[in-house]
């Protein structure tokens, strides 16, 4: 219902490495959010945040099927 028009996430995608056919690509949010994190740590390396990043905001994840 609104007069907005969709959002563009093409700058986002290729700041992941996704480009072409990968860009259409579904990917989980578990995955996204490891691009995300992966993208905040390298940029803040030797900074609080990439401390943060690489300390504080470790996990891990377990898939089923």
């Amino acid at each position: 219902m609104s007069t907005q028009g969709a959002v563009t996430t093409k700058d986002l995608t290729i700041s992941f490495g996704w480009e072409g056919s990968e860009a259409f690509t579904q990917h989980d949010v578990q995955e996204c959010m490891a691009h995300v994190f992966e993208h905040l740590q390298v940029l803040g390396a030797g900074t609080p945040l990439g401390k943060h990043i690489s300390m504080d905001q470790t996990g891990l994840t377990k898939g089923y099927v």
